[in-house]
């Protein structure tokens, strides 16, 4: 999915317009990465910037599932979630 059509998607499921999905998302890439974590509950000990891959890490807090999982947060703080399996842990 492009851009362009994640925004009217987001907008559309908001009842907001696409320009305001954009202000919003502008708003949110100015913060610091660490002060919108721990803004959204992560405690600084849970956070993990990873300097190769330019992502933050931290627990997936909403994961149901039967091992661990992260959310990799990128720098304009989209996400994915990774289930972590046992023999992946050190």
């Amino acid at each position: 999915m492009n851009d362009e059509a994640r925004l009217r998607r987001i907008a559309a499921s908001a009842n907001v317009t696409v320009e305001e999905v954009r202000a919003v998302e502008e708003r949110l890439r100015a913060i610091p990465m660490e002060e919108f974590l721990t803004n959204i509950g992560f405690a600084p000990e849970e956070i993990v910037y990873d300097p190769v891959g330019h992502v933050w890490i931290v627990p997936d807090r909403q994961y149901k599932g039967p091992h661990r999982a992260i959310l990799v947060i990128r720098e304009d703080k989209r996400f994915i979630c990774v289930e972590v399996k046992p023999e992946h842990l050190s």
